[in-house]
């Protein structure tokens, strides 16, 4: 077993990539009431015993449960069995929203205090959580403001950044990641990404979180992403943004902008 992300009060969660042997059996502690475990099967095949319940958990397939109930896993097939899985625990949900919100901008500051570009940050007395309000805030044209999206692809987090006059097209997106477009949940998003929803931005984001480019913006000499809360932003050249958000590729999935 290895921890992928360890356990964070403001999050909730933690995270494990999980190897059986064959014929390997192993019994997990049941946690408090109100404990969430997700399952992803990424290679193999799984026997989970939930409560005395047998499930046979095939490859690429999730399964939630409640933590506080008896469970194993048991490895019965001669196949590699490798196994995600993520434990939620509760959380005053919006106590850790305003927390967070306040934590992210600091984040944001500190990680770009390495580059010596923390005061380009703006900070706003009006809300820039929408791209409406951000334009508005900046007194910008809104397809210049970069949104940032959050999907889930294979179990594991992803952003996209666009322009903001553009939306996904699922055609495009489904022939680039071999899947339909499933955004996270807002919850989901505080806890995965690490920002929260009105200021999540590719900057200073959790581990695994792989960060993609849309062509849309590639029409502008700058754009604005925020910076961990949903009244700041910061204008980044082309370059700077590659550079800033550790992108892994540019890509072209987005629809109805000129």
């Amino acid at each position: 077993m290895y921890t992928l992300f360890t356990y964070a009060p403001v999050r909730g969660m933690e995270r494990f990539f999980m190897e059986f042997d064959f014929g390997c059996s192993h019994n997990s502690d049941e946690h408090d009431s109100g404990v969430e475990e997700y399952i992803f099967v990424a290679i193999g095949k799984l026997l989970m015993i939930l409560n005395g319940r047998e499930i046979i958990l095939e490859e690429k397939h999730p399964i939630r449960f409640r933590g506080d109930i008896p469970n194993s896993y048991n490895r019965m097939f001669e196949n590699i069995c490798e196994v995600y899985n993520t434990i939620f625990y509760p959380v005053n949900y919006i106590e850790s929203l305003r927390r967070s919100t306040y934590m992210s901008i600091d984040i944001v500051k500190e990680y770009f205090k390495k580059f010596g570009i923390e005061n380009r940050i703006m900070e706003f007395d009006v809300s820039s959580a929408t791209v409406e309000l951000a334009a508005k805030a900046l007194k910008c044209e809104p397809c210049r403001i970069a949104k940032t999206l959050s999907f889930m692809v294979d179990g594991n987090p992803i952003l996209i950044v666009t322009a903001g006059d553009a939306k996904i097209d699922n055609p495009k997106y489904k022939a680039r990641f071999k899947t339909k477009a499933k955004m996270l949940a807002p919850d989901e998003v505080l806890m995965m990404i690490g920002h929260a929803v009105g200021g999540v931005c590719p900057f200073a984001v959790n581990d695994m979180v792989t960060v993609y480019l849309d062509k849309s913006l590639k029409r502008f000499g700058t754009v604005f992403p925020a910076c961990g809360s949903g009244n700041s932003a910061i204008e980044l050249t082309i370059d700077e943004l590659e550079k800033y958000s550790n992108y892994y590729e540019w890509i072209d999935v987005c629809k109805g902008y000129l």
